[in-house]
């Protein structure tokens, strides 16, 4: 990412949203943090919004071109990759944010920094259709909530 004297008129804005806070944070988990932050205060299109209510993150993740979800740790489906997949537009991973949830087809899935600024180049540009909304609706059918509700219904019945 360029500095705002550096980019063009094109450069998109960035919001990223903090997750709220964690009582067993690590204090070299809380310095990273900040550090973060201090960097990316250089970027005037850039923002770090910290502990969004829920109504500000439906907006954010609904007004994103692009929701960037990575994670180290393979424990299973993700809850915000949910969230983003139902709320949002395109969704930029890596790996192990949908490994063994068989919504990688759903998502762009970069496996390196390069990989990852190829993609952002790429969606940035991408508008996200009609097709992959119907893509999104079919392949989400079994997480939708009606649809859970309705089976444990039919188990009861």
């Amino acid at each position: 990412m360029r500095k705002r004297e550096d980019r063009d008129e094109l450069s998109p804005s960035f919001d990223l949203y903090q997750p709220p806070s964690n009582p067993q944070r690590t204090p070299d988990c809380t310095q990273k943090i900040v550090l973060v932050q201090k960097r990316l205060s250089a970027y005037s299109n850039i923002r770090v919004i910290a502990n969004p209510g829920d109504a500000e993150l439906d907006e954010l993740i609904g007004n994103a071109h692009i929701n960037l979800l990575f994670t180290y740790q393979s424990t299973g489906i993700k809850l915000k990759l949910l969230h983003a997949l139902f709320a949002g537009r395109h969704c930029l991973v890596n790996p192990v944010m949908v490994h063994g949830t068989g919504l990688s087809s759903l998502c762009s899935v970069a496996e390196s920094a390069d990989s990852l600024e190829a993609h952002l180049h790429e969606l940035m540009k991408r508008s996200f259709s009609s097709e992959e909304v119907q893509e999104r609706k079919k392949a989400l059918k079994e997480f939708s909530n009606r649809a859970n509700a309705e089976k444990i219904i039919r188990i009861l019945g």
